[in-house]
């Protein structure tokens, strides 16, 4: 069973040394995923997609992976520096190199989905994604691709027109399929799971 220990806590914290703020965020999205059995539902289900999953860390931590100490992921976007005060996203961007990883993830998802090719490209390090897709989410086009036994999103709330994009979400999902996504609410800091 995926459960979240202190170890995933570390994990989180460790990757976002210099964002704690953001490690207790993330770690806190974990403790509602587990909480609400969503968790659960990746090892249960053979057809999951990600929708927006970005560099896949997220799932890569929150399944218990764990990348080599000496390794900073956040760290490397600090050689772009420079670009991000010309407004380059500066984790937008290849490694180049391959990703130290100590224990890998128990998360599986069957397809990632993301708009940005350097991110997706590390993303296939982590082997949290059988498949990945590069397409745009506002255009829908994760639409009728595949269709799904449950997809997830954090990044619902960035994307343009809504009402268009649940209802491609539910063209995408089996019968009884299950949409689950992250929203960030005033409520927040009521959660402590700690």
């Amino acid at each position: 069973k995926l459960t979240l220990d202190e170890a995933v806590i570390d994990n989180f914290l460790d990757f976002f040394w210099c964002r704690l703020e953001s490690g207790l965020w993330r770690t806190i999205d974990c403790f509602s995923l587990q909480t609400s059995g969503a968790l659960d539902l990746l090892k249960n289900s053979r057809k999951t997609l990600d929708l927006g999953c970005g560099d896949g860390c997220f799932w890569f931590l929150a399944g218990g992976g764990k990348f080599h100490p000496k390794f900073d992921f956040l760290f490397q976007a600090t050689e772009n520096l420079a670009e991000f005060y010309r407004g380059k996203d500066v984790f937008d961007d290849s490694l180049g190199k391959e990703i130290p990883i100590i224990k890998r993830s128990k998360v599986q998802f069957y397809r990632g989905f993301d708009i940005k090719s350097t991110l997706l490209s590390k993303a296939d390090m982590l082997g949290v994604y059988r498949k990945l897709i590069q397409g745009d989410a506002n255009n829908n086009e994760f639409v009728e691709a595949e269709i799904y036994d449950y997809i997830f999103s954090n990044i619902i709330y960035w994307l343009d027109d809504l009402p268009k994009i649940f209802a491609g979400i539910h063209k995408s999902l089996s019968d009884g399929g299950k949409f689950v996504f992250f929203m960030p609410v005033d409520r927040f800091l009521e959660c402590r799971p700690f």
